[in-house]
């Protein structure tokens, strides 16, 4: 059995190895038009929309950071996958956030880029979590090039309105709103 599978592995990496060429054509189309912008440094602040008894004044602030892999596929039109996580403090307990959306960008310029999309992803405090689930509207600008390619310092801004949904506390250990807003600046890369 042994022989068998080293056997079955030299043929794998044999086949692999001659046929394995680069598409330099593929690879300048997806360098041309993909972008990466990864904001190091992001700080956030999410409120909530309605005023609840239960979750009274909830604003939490928080830093953390942001992917987003975006491809132009039609002229300035592109496509963007977005991760986001904040981390922070609400009324001196643990609040954290983490979401993924998927979006439109409109590259308004070789270095103003406008977006928005869709997102979904959870939310805790203290020992409520919930889902979040709503659409977002975001920002970026290079402020300048690093070096002589396309790497540059950006700035970008989002704003995020979500609905949480299922929350694991109900009633007075309620935790966290039904709705909520939420802006976060970040300064980063982007190639």
């Amino acid at each position: 059995m042994r022989g068998l599978v080293l056997a079955a592995l030299v043929v794998l990496i044999a086949g692999a190895s001659s046929t394995a060429q680069a598409d330099t054509a593929g690879a300048r189309w997806v360098r041309e038009r993909g972008s990466f912008e990864w904001m190091t440094a992001s700080g956030g602040w999410r409120t909530a929309l309605q005023s609840n008894t239960q979750v009274p004044g909830f604003d939490a602030l928080g830093g953390g950071t942001e992917l987003v892999l975006g491809l132009d596929v039609y002229g300035p039109l592109g496509v963007v996958l977005t991760g986001r996580f904040l981390g922070g403090l609400q009324r001196g307990d643990e609040f954290l956030e983490g979401l993924g959306g998927v979006g439109l960008q409109l590259r308004l310029s070789e270095t103003v880029r406008v977006r928005a999309g869709a997102a979904a992803g959870q939310a805790s405090n203290k020992d409520d979590v919930a889902v979040l689930v709503g659409g977002w509207l975001a920002g970026s600008v290079d402020l300048f090039a690093l070096g002589g390619g396309r790497l540059s310092m950006a700035l970008s801004l989002r704003l995020d309105v979500d609905g949480l949904v299922g929350a694991t506390k109900v009633g007075i250990d309620k935790r966290l709103p039904d709705q909520s807003l939420a802006l976060a600046l970040g300064l980063g890369l982007r190639y």
